[in-house]
């Protein structure tokens, strides 16, 4: 089935793709159940899946106001931390 799927390869190359969809399966999967333990607590979005909205706002030098901003807006218990 999987000389069906990815076509004739020598044997290194389908073990690194089976690895890579291994790999990439386990990224989702405990990105998932990190989302769903965290879900219950407010904060941007993002933060849910990344830090990108707090690498962005410190970056700008604005990370203080952005973490006001999302206390004022999510309340206290603000989630700014991502996975």
């Amino acid at each position: 089935m999987l000389e069906q799927i990815i076509g004739p390869l020598q044997a290194t190359t389908k073990i690194l793709c089976l690895f890579a969809v291994v790999w990439l399966s386990w990224i989702v999967v405990t990105t998932l159940v990190a989302y769903n333990t965290l879900q219950h607590i407010p904060g941007p979005p993002l933060a849910a899946f990344t830090n990108w909205w707090w690498i962005k706002a410190a970056i700008s030098g604005k990370g203080h106001l952005a973490l006001k901003y999302a206390c004022d807006r999510y309340g206290m218990k603000v989630s700014h931390e991502g996975k």
